[in-house]
């Protein structure tokens, strides 16, 4: 069984005694957790905690021999409300009692009602106490032969934790820690890695606080290499799933985890490669692109496909402050509001996205490499195009590769 090992199981119980082996068991197993116990919920956190994976939570919060299952309840919930944000994501709820007949039922209805949907458990179960851990990992074995998908995140998380312990051993360690001068001398090394980043001029211009961004941006690459070597070190012959056809994944399904992917909504900055804009006031391209796209594709009457502008400028440009933004159009589209003529291919100059879950809508962008652009920087940002999102690094590189196919010096050499 996999726990988590971030600091991600939280105990909620007022008699520290029932648990005190759970703890022990967690604590031998390098597992971090916090406990609440006050019966008020007044040692509760201020605001919610991030990416809570396991609750172990006893039903008997009230201290009173024959308390109201709706006081119960209500209890229960409004811990849960207090450590849970509503985009926590998936986390399992372990309750523990001697009376689940009468309160936990009752609990369980509560949480299935819709208006509590984001605090709903991934999984639940009932454990009688005295617990330790090793009944309770038996019992999430059990509870686990159904879900194995879960290992996998939460073996992600934890792998993500530790490659980024990694990274701050190896660069912290660079200097011995006895050395007298050790803050002064970590500083000069963030110093220095912020400063390769972008070159020693551009560098000194910026505040404290963009210094900084760029020296953590630098030492963050190590954690990606950190992070690939630890999964090709791990053995996965716990986690076994079956062979799924393409036929079972939803195009809408595929559209979300191709976002979840490569899409943020990072939008701090309008001038960054991978930066998507609303294009509105070029009917000119707008219609050249839909004309050359239905020589060889139908699409549907009513349909009005939104133009837009995807900044394709190397990273490297932005780090050195050349005066310049490319960018390339596309259309962005429904994938059921057209299709490809019989017989016919697409035309070259086209690139094709794979398909996002964009508005609520399965959408794919069609890159028309024919428009492709270099604006001065001064110029673009007088334009306040809307950004509506950004495309993540290894996509914007693949753009990039593909614009670079149809241009040369002297101009398009592919149309």
């Amino acid at each position: 069984m996999i726990l988590p090992d971030n600091g991600k199981v939280v105990i909620i119980d007022d008699k520290i005694n029932d648990v005190i082996e759970l703890m022990s068991g967690l604590s031998s197993e390098k597992v971090p957790f916090v406990y609440y116990k006050d019966e008020l919920g007044e040692d509760l956190p201020d605001e919610p905690l991030h990416n809570v994976r396991i609750v172990f939570l006893d039903l008997l919060l009230i201290d009173d021999n024959r308390p109201l299952v709706k006081n119960v309840v209500s209890t229960l919930i409004s811990r849960l409300k207090r450590i849970i944000p509503e985009n926590n994501g998936p986390y399992i709820l372990i309750y523990f009692s001697s009376t689940r007949k009468i309160y936990g039922k009752a609990f369980e209805r509560e949480l299935n009602k819709k208006s509590l949907k984001n605090y709903k458990p991934f999984l639940s179960l009932s454990i009688s106490k005295p617990t330790n851990l090793e009944k309770v990992k038996a019992e999430l074995h059990l509870k686990f032969d159904k879900f194995k998908s879960f290992k996998a995140f939460l073996l992600l998380e934890s792998i993500a934790n530790k490659a980024t312990s990694i990274s701050v051993n190896n660069f912290t360690s660079i200097i011995p820690s006895d050395d007298a001068n050790i803050d002064k001398k970590l500083k000069d090394i963030l110093y220095q890695t912020g400063e390769a980043r972008i070159g020693k001029e551009n560098f000194a211009g910026l505040s404290n606080g963009q210094k900084i961004k760029n020296s953590l941006l630098t030492l963050s690459s190590t954690i990606d290499e950190n992070f690939n070597t630890a999964i090709n070190e791990l053995d996965f012959d716990e986690i076994i799933f079956e062979p799924v056809a393409k036929k079972d994944t939803s195009d809408e399904a595929k559209g979300k985890v191709n976002t979840r992917l490569h899409i943020f909504q990072n939008l701090s900055s309008p001038i960054k490669s991978g930066n998507v804009f609303k294009i509105t006031n070029n009917k000119k391209i707008l219609k050249s692109m839909l004309d050359a796209f239905s020589e060889k594709h139908e699409i549907l009457e009513h349909v009005k496909p939104q133009l837009v502008l995807i900044d394709i400028t190397p990273v490297c440009d932005y780090s050195q402050d050349k005066a310049y933004t490319r960018g390339v159009y596309a259309l962005m589209i429904e994938t059921d509001k057209y299709k490809i003529k019989k017989g016919e291919k697409s035309q070259s100059f086209f690139g094709f996205s794979p398909i996002f879950h964009i508005d609520n809508k399965t959408q794919r962008l069609i890159l028309d490499f024919r428009y492709t652009t270099a604006t001065p920087k001064s110029e673009f940002e007088k334009l306040k195009l809307k950004l509506l999102f950004k495309f993540g690094i290894e996509i914007t590189n693949e753009f990039q590769t593909e614009s670079a196919k149809h241009i040369n010096r002297p101009g398009i050499i592919n149309l």
